[in-house]
């Protein structure tokens, strides 16, 4: 941006700086749900510095474990109205499959394997 929110500690005061972790904290949403995610997608130990399920996350600061990380919206009190259980938004899930079943040739891979 060449802005403020190039600069770390002022970062905060880019008016984007909102807009962006907004969407970012949406596309987290997303991943956590189309995937079920939870905090056993981090190893318990074996992982490079870092990404151990029960290490902190580096190099932030005030320090948070990984699976801090793995909280829901709902945790915080607040949830995307036109997100859908599934990670998907009000119809981005058809258009999901026919981009899939387009993509693949008439494979259905919607169930995460090839039927």
């Amino acid at each position: 941006l060449g802005g403020v929110m190039n600069d770390i500690p002022s970062s905060v005061s880019d008016p984007i700086f909102l807009i962006h972790h907004t969407y970012l904290d949406h596309v987290w949403e997303k991943w956590f749900r189309r995937w079920n995610a939870d905090e056993t997608f981090y190893p318990i130990r074996g992982a490079t510095i870092g990404h151990n399920r029960h290490t902190f996350m580096v190099p932030y600061f005030p320090a948070w474990q990984n699976i801090e990380a793995f909280k829901r919206t709902t945790a915080f009190g607040y949830d995307y109205e036109l997100l859908l259980q599934n990670g998907y938004a009000v119809g981005e899930e058809l258009v999901a499959d026919d981009l899939l079943e387009h993509a693949s040739c008439g494979i259905r891979t919607s169930s995460h394997y090839f039927d």
